[in-house]
């Protein structure tokens, strides 16, 4: 797959990430983990593989040209936003001061969190994801479906998950 640029993908390809929701997303694919931020044509942001884990690039909208926006390191939890405390910051209107909690675990899957963004956040669905608000980790059948959708057993990402639930 070549370049991702924004404005060949077309609208019915996105969807909204539900506020304070889990999402898992798998990594390692030739195509990229894109992200939107608001609605219409909104920021684009994409998750790449880089030498020392992942890096999120800001997207310009005609070309697809990456600019930098920050680095992913593996089982990190990173917040992206406006405010000074996040650690990738996005000094945008559209960028709610907290917007979204990433997470690459294992350098196999993003973790990813709207944190209740005034203007969504938006995900490219070409890429396997599975909302895992409400999941448990005891369900065979979930085990099942995450191996087959995903290729990798997520059984321990599911356990982390639940873990960091009940605290």
């Amino acid at each position: 797959m070549g370049q991702f640029v924004p404005k060949f993908v077309a609208p019915e390809t996105w969807e909204q990430m539900v506020a304070q929701n889990t999402y898992v997303l798998k990594l390692g694919t030739a195509t990229p983990v894109c992200f939107r931020f608001g609605p219409g044509l909104g920021l684009y942001v994409e998750i790449t593989k880089a030498s020392q884990g992942h890096v999120m690039n800001i997207l310009d909208f005609e070309s697809g040209d990456p600019t930098l926006a920050g680095n992913l390191p593996p089982d990190t939890l990173c917040v992206l936003g406006r405010t000074s405390d996040c650690q990738i910051k996005i000094a945008q209107p559209i960028v709610s001061r907290q917007h979204l909690e990433l997470k690459v675990w294992k350098n196999k899957v993003l973790i990813a969190k709207d944190l209740g963004s005034t203007n969504g956040t938006f995900f490219w669905n070409e890429i396997p994801i599975m909302n895992l608000t409400g999941l448990s980790p005891d369900d065979a059948e979930l085990t099942r479906q995450l191996e087959k959708k995903f290729g990798i057993d997520l059984t321990p990402l599911l356990n982390e998950y639940s873990q960091m639930k009940g605290s």
